[in-house]
């Protein structure tokens, strides 16, 4: 697969690392004082003796990810298929190969919920973040979704491509989390002692950050966008605007190819 900066320079796209939940579990019980009497040594006396009741308060939540544990930092054939006209800043040869997939940035997943029949439920969602800044396992190198400031391009030559500057450049990512899975209307089941479980699938899925606009199809339909038609661009500018995109590309190569994102999965109201 592959795509074109407008000045032919050819860049292979990115290939996203694993999405690791860490599982949340609480388990909290609840027990009163036990109370004891005492009697002196020649006399005796009823005793009455309180017992408190003991209450299930316990939440469990666990999380898997299902099948290929791996997201795809790469345009779908129906972006890479919206993209394909040689004049665009950015466009893709041969859309229509196989190596483009449906779906890049979904991974399918399996949970399980149980809570005691004491427990108050009070969450109604899974909401999903991605953890910027975990520390590193002996085996697994972890990356950021965060951009750094200094792999920020588009629009920094001020003579030739300053029009096409980002309306803001902090806190961009380029990457974030799924949407949250609503849990406001499934059916948990209840087992012979009136505890609650309810397992369920999803597929989620990654959406592109805000370093690729709002709600983003993709980098090269950002890119296009922002850029517009190049017909009426001087062949200077063209060509600046390609080495910018190319670098914040690479960037975000260097960044996230072969490393591990963290994602954490949390019961939320």
């Amino acid at each position: 697969m592959k795509k074109e900066i407008n000045s032919k320079s050819r860049r292979k796209w990115i290939m996203g690392g694993l999405a690791a939940f860490a599982s949340v579990a609480l388990l909290t019980t609840g027990f009163a004082v036990w109370v004891v009497g005492v009697s002196n040594q020649a006399a005796s006396d009823d005793l009455k003796v309180n017992v408190d009741t003991a209450a299930n308060k316990s939440i469990s939540f666990e999380m898997k990810i299902t099948g290929e544990k791996k997201i795809k930092l790469a345009e779908s054939k129906t972006t890479a298929t919206a993209n394909v006209d040689s004049n665009k800043i950015v466009h893709i040869d041969d859309a229509s190969t196989e190596n483009y997939l449906d779906a890049p940035l979904t991974v399918n997943i399996s949970y399980t919920i149980s809570y005691g029949k004491a427990y108050t439920k009070d969450f109604s969602k899974i909401h999903f973040e991605i953890i910027n800044n975990p520390e590193d396992k002996a085996s697994v190198t972890y990356c950021s979704s965060v951009v750094d400031a200094k792999n920020i391009k588009l629009g920094h030559d001020e003579t030739n491509t300053a029009t096409f500057k980002r309306d803001s450049e902090k806190d961009l990512t380029y990457i974030d989390a799924p949407v949250d899975i609503d849990l406001s209307k499934v059916e948990f089941k209840t087992d012979s002692r009136n505890n609650y479980t309810y397992t369920g699938t999803n597929a989620i899925t990654f959406k592109w950050g805000s370093f690729f606009g709002k709600d983003a199809a993709s980098p090269a339909t950002f890119y296009n966008a922002k850029v517009g038609t190049t017909d009426s661009l001087t062949k200077t500018t063209k060509d600046v605007l390609a080495a910018e995109i190319t670098e914040e590309l690479d960037a975000m190569y260097q960044q996230m190819n072969d490393k591990t994102i963290q994602l954490r999965a949390t019961l939320a109201k």
